[in-house]
C-alpha cells in the first residue's frame, strides 16, 4: 500500500512540475501606461520581449515626422531596413 501510494504522488508531482514548466515565459517590461507586457515571445537571456529589451539597438533615422525611429537594426548597421537605403 505504502508503495503505491509513493508512485502516486510520484506520478502526481512529475506531472505538475512538466506542466508548470511548459508555460510561456512574459515579458518582463511595461507599457507606456505601466501595465505589464503580456507578449510571451521572450528572449531567454534577457526575459524581454524585442520591443522591451534593453540591449536592443535601435535605427539612428528619424522619421517623416522627425522623432526618432524604433525599429531594430540591420546587422553590422547603425539602421534599419527603411532607412538603409
Amino acid at each position: 500500500m505504502k508503495y503505491l501510494l509513493t508512485i502516486v504522488l510520484f506520478s502526481v508531482v512529475t506531472l505538475t512540475s512538466t506542466a508548470q514548466d511548459k508555460q510561456p515565459l512574459a515579458c518582463k517590461g511595461k507599457t507606456k501606461s505601466g501595465v505589464a507586457c503580456k507578449s510571451t515571445i521572450v528572449a531567454k537571456k534577457t526575459g524581454y520581449c524585442n520591443a522591451h529589451d534593453p540591449n536592443r539597438v535601435k535605427c539612428t533615422g528619424k522619421t517623416t515626422a522627425g522623432n526618432p525611429c524604433m525599429m531594430i537594426v540591420q546587422k553590422n548597421s547603425t539602421t534599419c531596413r527603411i532607412h538603409n537605403k
